[in-house]
């Protein structure tokens, strides 16, 4: 177990993946400037309607972007490794919390299911024509890797940090993915239908 410094936020930070934070609240000016004196991590947790989840990610202060006059800072923070909140503790300005590792309980997926899920990620990002980068050929954490790089749902982003099997976060993550990939082809369609004075309903007739 170990104790960290809290940021309960109305976000979900997945492993690996970047935010950028505005730190304008004293306690968590304290926090950062804490973390960044010891080079240390804190923890980003959902807090939301339903309070505060359970399972969290650890933090790290990868760049400062600026600071004000007044002690605010703009950071980027990227999140590194899961962790499940045992206790709350206010013994500080800020939250901390008593924390264990939250890992995977499954076996790796086979290369057959990373590559499943790259394929459809493929076809999304070679629809909306935008440049993308393949993962890094270790695709340990794929579904993460590439959960972040779209805007999903805070619940949903949650669902995924919560699992405990790469292979589960994959199907996921494709099953996202093809939904995705189905609303760009609507919108594709209905653009062309109406350039044509209309939206046709229905399949479009060959021709």
């Amino acid at each position: 177990m170990a104790e960290i410094g809290l940021f309960p936020l109305g976000l979900v930070l997945l492993p690996g993946e970047r935010v950028p934070l505005h730190i304008f609240e004293e306690r968590y000016k304290e926090l950062i400037n804490g973390c960044l004196d010891a080079g240390s991590e804190f923890g980003i947790v959902l807090l939301n309607s339903t309070g505060t989840r359970e399972v969290g990610t650890r933090a790290e202060v990868v760049e400062v972007l600026e600071r004000y006059d007044d002690g605010q800072l703009d950071i980027i923070a990227e999140g590194t490794d899961r962790f499940n909140l045992l206790e709350i503790r206010y013994e500080h300005s800020y939250l901390t919390g008593v924390v264990d590792p939250f890992a995977d309980d499954a076996p790796l997926p086979e290369d057959s299911e990373y590559e499943s899920c790259l394929q459809v990620y493929r076809q999304v990002m070679q629809s909306t024509g935008v440049e993308f980068e393949e993962p890094a050929p270790d695709y340990r954490g794929l579904a993460f890797t590439l959960a972040s790089q779209f805007q999903m749902g805070i619940d949903v982003k949650q669902e995924l940090l919560e699992m405990r099997s790469e292979s589960r976060r994959l199907v996921r993550v494709k099953e996202l993915l093809e939904a995705s990939a189905a609303a760009i082809q609507s919108q594709a369609i209905e653009k062309l239908a109406s350039g044509n004075g209309h939206v046709r309903k229905g399949p479009i007739a060959p021709g």
